[in-house]
């Protein structure tokens, strides 16, 4: 139905999980409670009825290569912390990348699976909404794409405060369309 639509998760990984879902969460992300993840697979879920290819684009980085030198270090490569969190339904056909930065298109891998794929338009939903979130779809505007979505209430940041100041700005700039998860699903409507 929607072969040129792509749907990204951003950084659904185990650093990230809440604690009281995996006690050894680096950055915890308590903002992700039981609506948001509910929220997070049924978005999944839609995408995969309607043959949407889902993604999922995770942090891994290397000791002491973080873009901001005051940031917890965290997701090193190789680590039970870069692993999906065991809540989120990761349908067979996904695809997974590794990302070394705020910034998941800059992925190789990924932005040839977009043209391979002739992708034009893109869901993205996941944490932390104004870091990896935000970096990757301005990451893809800057690379010429234009219909770039943002699923509010199946998104999370470290910092609350955060996340609704980033929805707020690109609201306010109109950078990206902001969707909720609902009419998504029940309209088909994220453009």
């Amino acid at each position: 139905m929607y072969k040129e639509t792509i749907l990204i998760v951003i950084d659904l990984i185990n650093a990230f999980s809440p604690i009281e879902l995996y006690k050894l969460s680096e950055m915890p992300v308590e903002q992700l409670d039981l609506k948001r993840r509910k929220n997070i697979n049924n978005v999944i879920n839609w995408a995969q009825k309607n043959h949407i290819l889902t993604t999922f684009i995770c942090d891994s980085h290397f000791p002491n290569q973080f873009e901001n030198s005051k940031e917890i270090p965290h997701a090193l490569v190789g680590s039970e912390q870069t692993q999906i969190m065991s809540w989120v339904n990761v349908p067979k056909d996904s695809k997974i990348f590794q990302k070394h930065t705020y910034n998941g298109s800059k992925n190789e891998e990924f932005i040839k699976l977009l043209k391979d794929h002739h992708v034009n338009s893109f869901i993205i939903l996941g944490t932390s909404t104004g870091a990896c979130v935000y970096k990757t779809a301005t990451g893809l505007k800057k690379k010429g794409f234009q219909d770039i979505c943002i699923v509010e209430d199946a998104c999370a940041d470290y910092f609350p405060d955060r996340h609704y100041l980033t929805i707020n700005k690109i609201l306010g700039d109109k950078l990206f369309n902001i969707v909720f998860s609902n009419e998504l699903i029940m309209n088909n409507n994220f453009f």
